[in-house]
């Protein structure tokens, strides 16, 4: 497939998710579902998702024994959040990485290493949030493939450990030189050795973030909109929200995002407008204030990496 074309496609998925959306939409109650939602409840909700920040920050300092002390953590955390905002492809990950790498003059590959364990906690702690909303839906064989990916994760890992020379066979047969050794140093992060105390202490932090998210959707569907969902109905909604931002798609999510959310709504029995305005309302509440936070720090983060570079050059 042309890269031209591999790079239009998120975005006419998203542009396809607007029209849909908009398409035989009576706007003037979609502005009555919008003057219907709770303003006091949107700004404890808001609160509510903004503490998210507090198990994310520790947890990404336990991921790193605390080589990144907590406000790194907490800016590479915020810098990563607004990167995948602005920009497509889950780049906000690499930008995780190299506020690690510059400010807590972590190599690149620890750095990569942490934000995969991010990533496979959330997987993990995802699957959970599915198996306990799909089981209430009777239609669990939609977790068949998330239970496979995180399940073949697991197994790599463990063959890792078991079977390093496995890999090194693999990564012999690279032709660069410089590949082939960024990803033997990224495997060696990787194969390191994690005690009970540190996946505790993983699986403590994510768990938190979920409810404290959870908790937000809860709160604002439960005391700001009216609606009566049972639990349920609640956690589809919450996966809705959870794979929104997940499937690759315009930066952000925008179109597809709600278009999940508000399909999870309107199955629930809200209408159109309700759903989509509360759908918005979400998505808007994810991204503005978490993503300025992070644009208001990327200049800092950045002047750091800056003076550290110019330090271990001195040095």
């Amino acid at each position: 497939m042309p890269t031209v074309i591999k790079r239009a496609l998120p975005y006419a998925l998203s542009t396809a998710c607007i029209v849909y959306l908009l398409w035989e939409v009576d706007f003037s109650e979609l502005a009555d579902a919008f003057r219907m939602l709770s303003v006091h409840s949107i700004i404890i909700a808001q609160c509510i998702l903004l503490l998210c920040f507090i198990p994310n920050s520790y947890r990404m300092a336990s991921i790193t024994n605390n080589e990144a002390g907590l406000m790194t953590s907490f800016r590479a955390v915020a810098v990563g959040i607004a990167t995948n905002t602005i920009l497509p492809v889950r780049l906000g990950e690499v930008a995780k990485a190299y506020v690690l790498n510059r400010e807590a003059n972590m190599p690149i590959e620890r750095a990569m290493s942490a934000v995969f364990w991010e990533r496979l906690a959330d997987l993990n702690c995802l699957l959970l949030i599915g198996i306990a909303t799909f089981a209430l839906l009777d239609i669990s064989a939609a977790l068949l493939p998330l239970s496979f990916l995180v399940g073949l994760i697991w197994a790599c890992l463990y063959l890792l450990k078991t079977r390093p020379h496995w890999f090194a066979a693999l990564t012999d047969r690279l032709p660069s030189v410089p590949l082939k050794d960024f990803i033997n140093r990224m495997l060696s992060a990787l194969s390191q050795k994690r005690t009970f105390s540190d996946y505790f202490k993983l699986a403590a932090c994510t768990i938190a973030i979920w409810l404290l998210f959870m908790g937000f959707i809860y709160y604002l569907i439960a005391a700001g909109t009216g609606l009566d969902l049972d639990s349920g109905q609640i956690l589809t909604v919450v996966v809705a929200s959870i794979l929104g931002v997940a499937i690759p798609s315009a930066p952000a999510g925008i179109g597809v995002y709600e278009s999940l959310v508000a399909g999870a709504l309107i199955g629930t029995g809200a209408s159109k407008e309700q759903a989509l305005a509360i759908a918005i309302v979400l998505h808007i509440m994810q991204l503005l204030i978490p993503t300025l936070i992070g644009l208001f720090l990327m200049p800092s983060s950045f002047l750091r990496a800056g003076s550290s570079k110019k330090d271990r050059l001195a040095s």
